[in-house]
């Protein structure tokens, strides 16, 4: 199986090669481009390759690019730093979503899925391309947006922008990190089920807490934990001692 590399951190590009030739020693890595211009220009010239290991924020701009310039029909395993892009990615060919520093048995784990599917798409004579599609399909689809009510208007609310939810008198509530707050008609078990588990965590009974939104974490009473937030306005959220432990690998695991 040959592959490229598409990152602009030497060091990170030593470290995957690493990694690759102790997980999947017989992965030949073909090339290693640095850059959008660089790789589109590698891509037109070359044939393309069985797998793609490609970072999403270059120099030049935002790896997205490439595939505005060149038709990709090989799946693409993303590493990257952030985790606001992962929809983005499995848009893209993503077949995988690993974050900085990338984990080992993490990578392990996705190069064992791309295989699986490569194998059984081979023998039924089918493309990467239908490869591609049918990890698509079968990626966990989560929430980007609420669609909310305010006054007589309806507003579209990211994700990303959501400090916590929480439950309070039977209503659920939804804080952005604007301050402001909008109730919604789903409870906590519903929205734990659509939300990505990377982005919010189920602190307690009352509230589910997005991650993007903590500035620190501190030891509190009886083995519990308490979770300052960004917004120093909101009391700080207590972690119970049943999740303390689940909620700092979570917190550490990103």
């Amino acid at each position: 199986m040959k592959a490229i590399i598409v990152e602009d951190e030497r060091k990170s590009v030593v470290e995957l090669k690493k990694m690759i030739r102790n997980c999947a020693p017989e992965i030949e890595i073909v090339a290693s481009l640095e850059s959008i211009s660089e790789s589109v220009s590698w891509l037109q010239e070359n044939p393309h390759p069985d797998l793609i290991f490609m970072d999403i924020q270059l120099a030049d701009g935002l790896s997205f690019k490439i595939f505005n310039e060149v038709k990709i029909d090989s799946p693409v395993i993303f590493c990257t730093a952030y985790d606001k892009y992962a929809l983005d990615a499995f848009k893209a060919n993503g077949m995988g979503y690993l974050l900085k520093p990338v984990l080992e048995e993490d990578l392990k784990a996705c190069l064992h899925r791309v295989k699986s599917f490569r194998d059984h798409f081979q023998m039924n004579g089918k493309s990467m391309l239908d490869l591609v599609n049918s990890i698509k399909k079968a990626m966990p689809s989560y929430k980007t947006s609420y669609l909310v009510s305010y006054k007589s208007k309806m507003l579209p609310i990211s994700v990303m922008d959501i400090i916590f939810f929480s439950l309070k008198d039977g209503q659920c509530k939804m804080l952005t990190k604007d301050g402001s707050s909008y109730f919604l008609a789903k409870n906590l078990e519903e929205l734990e089920n659509e939300l990505d588990p990377k982005l919010f965590f189920r602190a307690n009974r009352q509230f589910l807490v997005g991650y993007g939104h903590i500035k620190e974490v501190q030891h509190y009473m009886n083995r519990k934990l308490e979770v300052l937030l960004q917004n120093e306005k909101e009391e700080p959220i207590i972690v119970s001692k049943e999740k303390s432990t689940e909620f700092l690998s979570w917190m550490d695991n990103r």
